[in-house]
């Protein structure tokens, strides 16, 4: 091989795998005829134009042989605070996403997860979230959404909050609902109820 092809192949690392193997079993000598061409290059500027005409038409018939690239997709410019249609395509994506399982389904994932995070004990399975119709507390109707929660969206609740996702300790209720227990115990609940009953604080 002369000089020029020995560059090529020591400073390209052929890729198929006939030239690859040729390189390895001749790397030192591509090394030091590609230091060679280097230094020649470095002393004569005709050498380095001449390397640089043979480099491009090197990269030429290479793109000329590759696999022809996909389109690529223009992106425009989308403002997501004041166009209507990236929300709406937001919403539709979340949608199909939350499609693919059902309520129980992701009740039990995301139980799942926070049991891993809080290290707390998980052995229920899917069969073991039943969703009723109405909250068992407040008996407003259970209705699940996509986007945002509200007060009347479903959520799992651990009935003891001390205990893990364990068969019997877990349980469907409002969102409302699954708020205001987690932000107090029995006791605490029972003594505002009492004096919300008795219209304040008593003389």
């Amino acid at each position: 091989m002369d000089n020029q092809t020995v560059f090529a192949y020591s400073s390209t690392m052929a890729q198929l795998p006939h030239q690859r193997a040729w390189y390895l079993a001749n790397r030192e000598h591509c090394l030091v005829k590609s230091e060679a061409r280097r230094l020649a290059r470095a002393a004569d500027p005709e050498t380095a134009a001449v390397d640089r005409a043979y480099a491009r038409e090197h990269a030429r018939k290479r793109r000329a042989l590759a696999p022809p690239k996909p389109p690529r997709k223009i992106k425009f410019p989308v403002n997501r605070y004041t166009d209507p249609d990236y929300h709406a395509a937001q919403i539709t994506r979340s949608s199909l996403r939350h499609a693919a399982f059902s309520l129980a389904e992701r009740f039990w994932n995301g139980a799942k997860g926070r049991a891993l995070t809080r290290l707390q004990e998980f052995t229920i399975t899917i069969e073991d979230i039943c969703i009723p119709e109405k909250c068992p507390i407040c008996e407003v109707v259970l209705r699940s959404s996509s986007g945002r929660m509200n007060q009347s969206s479903p959520t799992l609740d651990r009935v003891d909050s001390s205990g893990g996702y364990v068969p019997g300790n877990v349980a469907v209720i409002c969102h409302r609902c699954n708020f205001v227990k987690s932000n107090g115990t029995a006791e605490l609940h029972e003594r505002i109820a009492a004096y919300m009953r008795k219209g304040g604080p008593q003389p």
